[in-house]
């Protein structure tokens, strides 16, 4: 597979906009690959394929698949608006760049032009900007995933660890 595609990872749910994905990367004529399940998924298909979109969906992919995609994705793609949402970390920490809605909890993790591009609104113009944008945008890969390794389960563990010996 290239690396001229997105990759968008999400449980397909209303909320987490695929259908913004989907017709965001029709209109800029990037392939895009969906990994997930649920109760959306024939309506997506079915809108894939009414407006033409080079659309791939895969379902239940084993972790190193996923990661396989991470790696090679130009950018991954979240057009939600998500309370945290770990996806644009996990591309980061594999050198690919986010694009993601700036009201997403993990916005303020994945810095606007330096991990990724942020987009304000929730329309096929806004997201199908910002694609372009990442897509003409020069990321560090050996930044993105420096930053990124400072979310792993071991500095997680440190820190919390941190917090409790100072509250006892």
């Amino acid at each position: 597979m290239s690396k001229n595609f997105v990759l968008t990872i999400a449980r397909l749910v209303n909320y987490k906009r695929v259908d913004l994905a989907i017709k965001a990367c029709a209109e800029t004529k990037i392939p895009l690959v969906v990994v997930g399940a649920g109760p959306e998924k024939r309506r997506l298909i079915n809108l894939a394929n009414k407006i033409g979109s080079e659309t791939t969906f895969l379902e239940n992919q084993p972790q190193a698949v996923v990661n396989h995609l991470l790696k090679k994705a130009t950018v991954t793609l979240n057009p939600g608006i998500d309370d945290f949402g770990l996806v644009p970390i996990q591309a980061n920490y594999f050198g690919t760049p986010a694009v993601l809605n700036k009201y997403s909890g993990v916005a303020e993790l994945v810095k606007h032009k330096t991990h990724g591009i942020h987009h304000e609104k929730m329309t096929v113009e806004s997201v199908s900007e910002a694609l372009n944008t990442a897509f003409a945008t020069e990321f560090d890969s050996n930044l993105l995933k420096s930053d990124a390794k400072q979310y792993n389960k071991a500095q997680f563990l440190k820190k919390i660890k941190n917090v409790v010996k100072k509250l006892l």
